[in-house]
């Protein structure tokens, strides 16, 4: 919940801020303080304000910064929320953020496709040729936690940017690994939701599904299944080219699952980790031909 501190709004209709310091966002607003993230806004909007909401704000604007505004105070409704503090966090240490943001200074993070909700760049280590991520610019830990309007315009995305993989390189299969918390096995090192999309020439649920038994493995239609369990079971799921997609579910899920699986595929076993197995050359080629097919 909320506690609210002092409220003295400033003359430019945000609480302690000078005009031209405003964020381009619509009121209540969110900036990041050395003490802590606050939340501004009237007391009467802040109350009616979800923790999905709050999380939102949060996500999207993590990166603002309190300015005082000459004798006026910051109005500032302190954000209590355990999980909201932690989601901040994360958000100042991910790495995918950071890259999404231009911060991060990778020439290999060169986006293929990207629109206001989501981006795409080469896979580090890429298994193949035209290995490509799906990114959403909105940090959470797995896809299936999108909300309803942005996993619509997910499938809309996937379905550009699989055109886009088809159109040099064949068919496509994709693959997430799903976490539900920081820092676990399934997550692979990177906290941050992500799709992989790769050109394959046999089916990827066959193999999964071969190679993990002890998961309990279900036909699925989709993210919409996913959804389900987002929030509280760590998850694999796969889609064949042609549209076959499974889901499973279970403990142990080993770090880099489905990297392992299309490695063997390919008779390349050994060679499915990307920390060391970066394949530089491979990344930069692709780069090239998915740029210049858009």
């Amino acid at each position: 919940m909320f506690r609210q501190a002092r409220t003295t709004w400033g003359p430019c209709g945000y609480p302690g801020m000078r005009a031209e310091a405003r964020p381009s966002v619509p009121r209540p607003g969110v900036f990041a303080h050395r003490r802590g993230t606050y939340v501004f806004g009237s007391p009467a909007t802040l109350a009616r304000w979800s923790a999905e909401a709050k999380g939102a704000a949060l996500m999207h604007h993590p990166r603002a910064r309190p300015v005082r505004c000459g004798p006026y105070t910051c109005t500032m409704a302190a954000v209590a929320d355990k999980e909201t503090r932690r989601t901040t966090r994360s958000i100042s240490r991910c790495a995918f953020c950071s890259s999404i943001a231009g911060e991060s200074g990778a020439s290999v993070e060169v986006p293929v496709l990207e629109d206001e909700r989501f981006v795409a760049w080469v896979s580090r280590g890429p298994l193949v040729d035209g290995h490509v991520i799906m990114v959403p610019r909105q940090h959470l830990l797995n896809l299936g936690q999108l909300s309803e309007t942005d996993l619509e315009h997910q499938l809309r995305f996937i379905a550009r940017l699989t055109n886009l993989i088809e159109a040099s390189y064949g068919p496509v299969a994709l693959f997430e690994h799903g976490p539900v918390r920081e820092g676990t096995a399934v997550g692979c090192s990177i906290d941050h939701a992500h799709l992989h999309l790769v050109p394959v020439q046999h089916s990827l649920v066959d193999a999964a599904r071969r190679d993990y038994p002890e998961l309990s493995w279900r036909d699925v239609d989709g993210y919409w299944d996913v959804r389900e369990i987002a929030w509280t079971t760590p998850y694999l799921f796969v889609r064949d080219p042609d549209g076959a997609s499974a889901l499973a579910v279970g403990e142990g899920i080993p770090s880099q699952a489905l990297r392992r699986t299309i490695a063997a595929m390919l008779g390349r076993e050994g060679e499915w980790d990307w920390k060391v197995h970066p394949r530089s050359a491979t990344i930069l080629k692709s780069i090239r031909e998915l740029t210049t097919a858009r």
